[in-house]
């Protein structure tokens, strides 16, 4: 049973880091010269963007068929919710700017109309960004409080589990109000990665970025930590079990 959350989560996160990690290419893809790299890169594009959908649509599908061995908590499934959410959100900006992007040529008449397009949803996909980062951290810190601190589960029950909600909600918005007041961003498509542009004449912007740069690795840091933690308490209980069991027999 414990095993079938951890399989869960890692179906979760790993389909949006595939999407952020896509191929980069030093060469303009968009030339006439490199039209296979395009299109090779546009099927492996469709490939990761179809292997998300599907992973989370059955992870949805799991959690909520209602079937007597459907066993896990209403606290995780809320949780998991928000970040399928979260992964079908950031596959917006994945299939409304990278796909059109890649398919535009250089002498487009309608760059113009299709710039804005790009900056918008580049602030939607920061926000994805942010929801998915802290989502991921709230289910850790929920698996890590349910197997190691189960004195201190009352936190996710009840009201306290929908204000716990709210509250990532807001923080992800005022991560990405502040990420758009302070710097710019945009998908190239040249590279395929999508580049942010902090070095505004104010030093709150450079002061911006260290931040942003230091926080998205800190939460993954702290999230490795606390599963450690979780697997290294799994192997100790089992072993107390097993060992347990080798004495009942022997004094039978």
């Amino acid at each position: 049973m414990t095993y079938s959350y951890y399989a869960i989560i890692l179906f979760l996160i790993l389909p949006s880091f595939c999407l952020e990690g896509n191929a980069t290419v030093v060469t303009d893809i968009r030339n006439k010269d490199y039209e296979v790299a395009k299109y090779i890169a546009v099927l492996f594009f469709i490939i990761l963007l179809l292997y998300g959908i599907i992973s989370n649509t059955l992870m949805a599908t799991v959690l909520f068929c209602k079937d007597r061995n459907n066993h896990y908590s209403r606290e995780f499934t809320l949780i998991v919710l928000q970040v399928i959410i979260s992964n079908f959100t950031a596959f917006l900006p994945q299939i409304l700017v990278v796909l059109p992007e890649i398919f535009k040529t250089k002498n487009n008449s309608y760059s113009s109309e299709t710039t804005w397009i790009n900056r918008a949803f580049s602030t939607l996909n920061t926000f994805s960004f942010f929801s998915i980062l802290h989502f991921s951290l709230l289910l850790t810190l929920n698996r890590f409080v349910a197997l190691i601190l189960p004195k201190c589960y009352s936190l996710f029950e009840s009201a306290k589990l929908y204000f716990l909600i709210a509250v990532v909600w807001l923080s992800v918005l005022a991560f990405t109000s502040a990420d758009f007041y302070y710097c710019t961003r945009r998908f190239l498509v040249w590279n395929l990665s999508w580049e942010a542009n902090c070095a505004k004449s104010s030093g709150m912007s450079k002061t911006w970025w260290r931040i942003y740069y230091r926080y998205a690795l800190l939460i993954p840091s702290v999230m490795f930590v606390m599963y450690i933690a979780i697997f290294y308490n799994i192997r100790r209980k089992r072993h107390f079990t097993i060992n347990s069991n080798g004495k009942q027999r022997l004094c039978c």
